[in-house]
Formats: C-alpha cells, structure tokens, sequence
C-alpha cells in the first residue's frame, strides 16, 4: 500500500492509519482534490489580498503573501516547461499561471514532487486566507505579537499611511487599474 505523502495530510483523524494514495500518484484523493481547488481559488484570493485596506500590519503581509503565490507557482509552470518541453505562459500573471497549471493538472498529481506541490499551494491557500479573513482575536495575517513593533517604535516614514475619506475613491480607482489584466501576444511588441 502506497500512503499519501503530502505535507499535513490528515489521515482520517487516526495518525496510526495513513490515508492510502491513489494509484500511480503520491498523493491521496482528499489531497488531490483539496489540491484542485486551492488552485482554483489562488487567483480570487490573489486580488481579493489586494482588497484589504486596514493599513496596519497585514497590508505588508497582503503583499508578501501575493509576492509568494505568484514566485511558487511561477517555479512550478518553469518546472512544466522545462519537463514537458511546452509553451511557457505569462510567469507573473497569476490568473494565467493558475490556468496553466491547471492545464497541466493531470501531469503535475502524477509527477514524483505532487505532494510537495500540493503542501505548497495549500500554504499559499491559508496564508492568503489568513490575510484576507484575519482573526480579530489575533495578530493580523497570522503574525506573531513578538514579530510586532509598537507602533511608537516605529520610525515616522515606515508607520503605516492614513487614507482620509476625500481620498477613498481616487484610491479605489488606482486598485482597480491595478487589478486589470493585460493579454499580449507572445512575440508582438506591446
């Protein structure tokens, strides 16, 4: 019997009994599946991160956290077309990285490094989860109290910026240019 390999797989809540891997992949069906729609769900999380304007603390966590999903899956579509010899796609788009790999999805749960994929999106999942749902109980975006300054000693020029209300829709505006995508054909001058 082959067990799931991924990374924090729960085996059915009994740790003593692994779930058992689907054949020929690494990984089990839960996993599989959970695997499936964190990738799915990556790109509306993507801009959603965007849409958090607290101005504190997770502001700069909102940007690590995008920064991160695209670099991961990034390294994963270069890991595509260098094995499979195919067409790379945008590598900073993450609407067209979510959808290459998607693509390639059947080929990447078969591939010998499924479980560390799946591990690795599953993290992207809970921190930009963690960011765009922060608990209030808690340190924004999942931050240790230990890792924050008091805000008095913070220097001026890195204490977090205060939108007043006049300057909410010029704001709202830029987020939304931000968020637009260009498509470009490969080859052609933009």
């Amino acid at each position: 019997m082959s067990v799931c390999q991924t990374p924090g797989c729960e085996s059915n809540g009994d740790a003593e009994t692994p779930r058992e891997a689907l054949p020929g992949l690494r990984i089990c069906l839960v996993c599989r599946d959970r695997l499936e729609n964190d990738l799915l769900g990556l790109p509306k999380l993507y801009d959603d991160c965007v849409d958090v304007l607290t101005f504190d603390r997770s502001v700069k966590k909102s940007g690590e956290v995008r920064t991160e999903m695209v670099e991961t899956l990034s390294s994963w579509a270069k890991m595509i077309v260098e094995e499979r010899g195919v067409r790379s796609p945008n590598l900073s788009g993450i609407w067209q990285l979510s959808t290459f790999l998607l693509i390639h999805f059947d080929w990447l749960v078969r591939h010998p490094a499924a479980a560390e994929f799946a591990g690795q999106v599953a993290g992207l999942s809970r921190a930009a989860h963690a960011v765009v749902h922060p608990d209030p109980a808690g340190p924004a975006a999942g931050q240790d109290e230990a890792e924050m300054p008091a805000p008095e000693d913070v220097p001026r020029q890195h204490r977090p910026h205060v939108v007043r209300p006049d300057q909410w829709m010029l704001l709202n505006r830029k987020i939304q240019r931000a968020k637009r995508v260009t498509w470009r054909t490969p080859g052609r001058a933009a």
